[in-house]
């Protein structure tokens, strides 16, 4: 998952909750983060004191906090909002653009968070042409186990090897 994509699913979130656009500094805030960059390289490069950046850093963090209910700062932005944008795309669709763009299916693979077949609501009658044109969503949490092995005793047995002679 790429920053644009985040800045897309957050400014989505934020908007949702608050009404309001990320606007262009907290956009900068997020995409340096992202880039593993300190307040004074995101200040340096947008023009900024490191002081106003430190200030409404706080702020987006506050902000995002709120919005996806997890305790968000510099050091955590990164993993939280990229796992908080995969499970809302992958588990809801809610990002149609961002879904189209990196998958050619909805397959949900995890089971938290997803969303009841039941609750599920189909903008067109279910043989309407319109819904022809979109992929199922496919819920592949009550799928039967695959045994991991498949029988493949002597690989594993040549892999174990190699493992433990890599250690020694």
């Amino acid at each position: 998952m790429d920053i644009q994509q985040v800045l897309i699913w957050t400014d989505q979130q934020i908007l949702a909750n608050t009404g309001k656009h990320l606007d262009s500094l907290q956009k900068a805030i997020l995409e340096g983060v992202w880039q593993h960059q300190n307040y004074e390289e995101i200040a340096k490069n947008n023009q900024r004191s490191y002081d106003h950046i430190k200030k409404e850093a706080w702020k987006l963090w506050k902000l995002i906090s709120n919005v996806v209910d997890e305790d968000i700062k510099q050091s955590n932005a990164r993993s939280i909002l990229e796992r908080k944008a995969l499970s809302s795309i992958y588990n809801y669709g809610n990002s149609s653009q961002i879904v189209s763009s990196n998958i050619n299916s909805h397959i949900n693979i995890c089971g938290e968070n997803r969303q009841d077949p039941k609750e599920a609501k189909q903008p067109f009658p279910p043989d309407s042409p319109q819904n022809k044109a979109h992929t199922r969503l496919i819920d592949l949490t009550d799928a039967p186990d695959i045994p991991y092995n498949n029988n493949r005793t002597s690989e594993l047995t040549t892999l174990k090897q190699w493992i433990l002679e890599a250690h020694t």
